[in-house]
């Protein structure tokens, strides 16, 4: 399926952000919250007009959360417009770069995170694409902990991901490290070529050199009022099995980090935005090199902005992830994360949904019964029950809500893999297969594996940047039956299957 912009956001329309009204410090704090307030009814009122409830999709509300995006754009020198590469057009928003060019006139990038999701063909012609519609924006692909797949495999000159199947073992972290994100360096010179001269990036420089662990900086803040900020300040395990070596050591950090806030000048403020569950937080966690901010698969975790200072001249922004108003299909919503899972009420439309676009049964290796007149999306959750074994408790009967509960999760981690492509593509299939950047790809995503292997965990292919050793995250994978030693293969939207499920697959009980 090809998608392009125009055909989300309708650019002109009035499918806008909302923009901070005029402000200035003579104003009282009532009457700053009464203007935001009234323009922000206006906005939801001018959108709900020309448009119908079911062809909008759902979008943020809460002005507090837009409150939060207003102070990133303003703090920040550069901003990185996070993104999903297997649906970029979904979650890029041309309103927002009108804004932060036009308006702010501030340095946009666009990270397309996640590509080791996608062919490393699609990942080029979407930066290809960005590129031409979008003169002034500079396109970074990038992931936080890639995993080993047929893609990146030199044997193979022009690989895909649907052509094998990929072992999803949790990544380990070792010595509260983790491993190099993929694309940081790329980041760096895009950065460095912004600001040539202006701002001392050293530090940066030595923190990618050195393998991105430890180094100077690194002492989080939260930026938007109370609440628990999911900050995590220690630096290794064992000072938190030390309670006093720990405390000094935070009262350094904390000493260096306001000497530096101090000094406004020669500092540069990156900050992160866009919609939940596209990794901006793992970002984070990847660029400094260890866990400094909490993540989930749940969309929305984030709820404040989070400041964490790279090295001395150089601070990270994250900001909580907010949807932008535009015409999606509630459906894709689900797909791309947008919406949490646990919440959607009827799972068996999404289901149907995905099982229409991907070789879904022939994925999961079901068989379907005799005397059936072909596939439903009941009938797929009927059988991936009675795979997993999944059976309420009181009756024993399958338990079909939970199966496809554990489908749409699936989709949405990218265990089986549903994305788009730019507009043209098909015709085009051929050229972008031979173009020469699909070769620094491949070399990129083999480069992430080494960096894997060498930080000693075993790097699976969940770019969420999740915990394995939160017990929020534990209980999450319990109750969807998930296993640390299940595989799955890649699907392309396109319908190629790869490698048949291992019949002798650990099912969980």
């Amino acid at each position: 399926m090809e998608v392009s912009v125009e055909d989300i956001y309708r650019p002109g329309s009035d499918l806008d952000i909302p923009r901070r009204p005029p402000w200035s410090y003579s104003m009282t704090k009532e009457q700053l919250d009464q203007q935001e307030q009234s323009a922000f009814q206006d906005y939801l009122s001018r959108i709900h007009s020309n448009h119908r409830p079911q062809d909008l999709s759902l979008f943020e509300h809460n002005l507090e959360t837009w409150r939060q995006l207003w102070r990133v754009l303003e703090i920040s020198d550069v901003v990185l417009f996070i993104t999903d590469v297997r649906h970029p057009a979904l979650h890029f928003s041309p309103a927002l770069y009108s804004h932060v060019v036009e308006d702010l006139r501030k340095k946009l990038v666009l990270v397309l995170n996640k590509v080791d999701l996608v062919p490393p063909e699609v990942a080029v012609a979407w930066r290809h694409y960005f590129v031409s519609k979008f003169p002034q924006l500079h396109v970074v692909c990038f992931t936080c902990f890639p995993s080993h797949h047929p893609s990146s495999t030199p044997s193979s000159p022009h690989p895909h991901p649907s052509s094998g199947r990929v072992s999803l073992r949790p990544r380990k972290r070792v010595g509260g490290t983790l491993p190099s994100a993929v694309g940081s360096r790329e980041l760096f010179e895009v950065v460095e070529e912004m600001f040539a001269g202006k701002v001392d990036l050293s530090g940066w420089r030595q923190r990618l050199e050195g393998g991105g662990g430890g180094g100077e900086g690194g002492e989080g803040r939260k930026g938007g009022g109370g609440g628990d900020s999911g900050v995590d300040n220690t630096d290794s395990d064992s000072e938190k099995e030390s309670g006093k070596t720990g405390k000094r050591q935070a009262e350094v950090e904390e000493n260096d980090a306001a000497k530096v806030q101090s000094d406004s000048t020669g500092i540069v403020t990156i900050g992160m935005v866009g919609h939940p569950n596209v990794g901006k937080s793992s970002i984070l966690n990847g660029l400094v090199g260890k866990k400094k901010v909490s993540t989930s698969r749940t969309p929305g975790h984030t709820k404040h902005f989070q400041t964490i200072f790279l090295s001395r001249s150089v601070r990270l922004c994250d900001c909580p992830g907010l949807v932008f108003p535009s015409l999606v299909n509630r459906q894709l919503q689900i797909m791309s994360g947008m919406y949490p899972v646990a919440q959607v009420r009827e799972p068996y439309t999404p289901v149907g949904y995905l099982a229409e676009r991907t070789p879904l049964t022939s994925l999961l290796g079901l068989v379907e019964e005799e005397g059936e007149e072909g596939w439903t999306a009941w009938g797929v959750c009927e059988a991936w029950a009675k795979k997993r074994r999944f059976y309420t408790s009181k009756a024993a009967r399958l338990d079909t809500y939970r199966a496809a509960n554990n489908i749409l999760r699936l989709a949405v981690d990218g265990r089986v893999s549903m994305y788009f492509r730019p507009p043209g593509f098909s015709k085009e299939k051929d050229k972008w297969k031979e173009h020469p950047e699909v070769k620094e790809m491949i070399e990129l995503q083999q480069q992430g594996l080494t960096r894997g292997q060498e930080s000693g965990g075993s790097v699976g292919g969940c770019t969420h940047g999740n915990d394995p050793s939160d017990p929020e995250e534990g209980e999450e994978r319990e109750e969807e039956g998930w296993e640390s030693g299940d595989e799955c293969k890649w699907s392309s939207e396109g319908g190629e299957i790869g490698e048949e499920v291992d019949e002798e697959e650990k099912e969980t009980v």
